[in-house]
């Protein structure tokens, strides 16, 4: 696979044991969380990576990006609701897919932005923005990848142009041969 791939993570079903536990694991207790009969059961925001989860992994191992799998650290999450859209709730089905936004050296590490997008019933309506980091001295710089360069023709990566804006500052635009 390519860094400018579509990664597809498959469809995922959000349960009402799903949203417990992961509620539980990072303190959270709203109310919206709490299941009682007759009410909807919504997940919290960053549930959203629990879903996303298998795409985003998915971006970050292409050959292409060439990182040494033990120096991976995990730097952050972001996560954007889509205008109008209603929040992820115990019982939907959805689908994920994610794509690099950027890949770029750094003195000491080569930074990994990824970019999920969630679906439900083929309408995006979250995006969770991943930051990795390979540790380690990197001179391959003719792999740096930027979305600025997808962004003419954001559609045919089945994503929409609004989506995933890059995070990571200094990005470098791929090499043109």
């Amino acid at each position: 696979m390519a860094v400018t791939d579509v990664f597809d993570g498959g469809r995922a079903q959000v349960t009402g044991r799903g949203i417990a536990d992961f509620a539980h694991a990072v303190g959270s207790n709203g109310e919206a969380i709490v299941e009682r009969p007759g009410k909807i059961v919504y997940a919290p925001m960053d549930f959203a990576i629990v879903v996303g989860w298998k795409a985003i992994i998915k971006a970050i191992f292409p050959k292409a990006v060439d990182g040494d799998l033990l120096k991976l650290v995990h730097l952050s999450n972001s996560f954007l609701m889509r205008p109008g859209a209603e929040p992820l709730k115990k019982d939907d089905i959805v689908e994920t897919k994610a794509r690099i936004n950027a890949v770029l050296n750094k003195a000491s590490k080569k930074m990994v932005e990824v970019c999920g997008t969630i679906s439900r019933d083929g309408r995006p309506l979250m995006e969770v923005t991943s930051q990795f980091s390979y540790r380690s001295t990197y001179t391959d710089y003719g792999k740096h990848v930027s979305t600025k360069d997808r962004d003419a023709n954001a559609s045919a990566y089945g994503i929409e142009q609004r989506c995933c804006r890059p995070l990571l500052e200094g990005v470098v635009s791929p090499r043109r041969s």
